[in-house]
């Protein structure tokens, strides 16, 4: 996970999200079953319109693991705190919500959150802090010169996001190796996935 600095929340989502959550909650409150869709402005939806931004706040690179590149229908909006969950229906257009993702990182996550997961654009966060990369067996690993509060939150993040699921180490071994073999004057970071591992 790649610490980045969140984008300005666009003109429209600040004129219409509170709006957008109030129906969201009633819908959701009348029928619990009832399914998100996203709403729409000027005849797009809004997903649509958020995504380039999103997107570049990420040099295009998923927020969480920061897989690159995303692929045609991987490119997903994620709600950090689940739209599906009562005390979060408020927040499904809340811009500081709101996450683009990989297919990976969004399947495994689903509904899933607790008050102690990382986000990558918290102004306290760093992957250092919490994590240490294992060059040998390319998995993320708690970093245990850290609080034992940090420690906790780092295992929670580890777990929510399965970031040593056997495809994430496979892929991350890949673009290690890919680097490394890379001349150095054509090394360009943001075309390589997991930056956090090459820096």
């Amino acid at each position: 996970m790649k610490s980045f600095v969140r984008h300005s929340e666009p003109d429209f989502l600040k004129q219409h999200a509170a709006r957008w959550n109030r129906q969201w909650t009633a819908l959701k409150t009348r029928n619990p079953g009832a399914q998100f869709n996203w709403y729409t402005y000027q005849g797009q939806p809004v997903n649509q319109l958020l995504a380039p931004t999103l997107e570049s706040q990420t040099q295009q690179h998923c927020s969480y693991c920061d897989a690159f590149p995303l692929r045609k229908g991987d490119n997903t909006i994620d709600h950090f705190r689940p739209k599906g969950t009562p005390r979060f229906y408020k927040q499904a257009y809340t811009w500081k919500n709101l996450y683009t993702a990989c297919g990976h990182c969004q399947n495994v996550k689903m509904e899933k959150f607790s008050e102690d997961l990382l986000s990558p654009d918290a102004a306290d966060y760093s992957f250092e802090r919490y994590f240490v990369y294992n060059y040998t067996s390319h998995e993320i690993e708690i970093n245990t010169t850290a609080s034992p509060d940090d420690q906790h939150k780092a295992t929670v993040t580890l777990r929510i996001f399965q970031f040593n699921h056997p495809a994430q180490v496979i892929s991350r071994r890949h673009s290690w190796e890919r680097w490394v073999l890379k001349p150095k004057n054509e090394r360009y970071l943001d075309d390589f996935a997991f930056r956090f591992l090459l820096m």
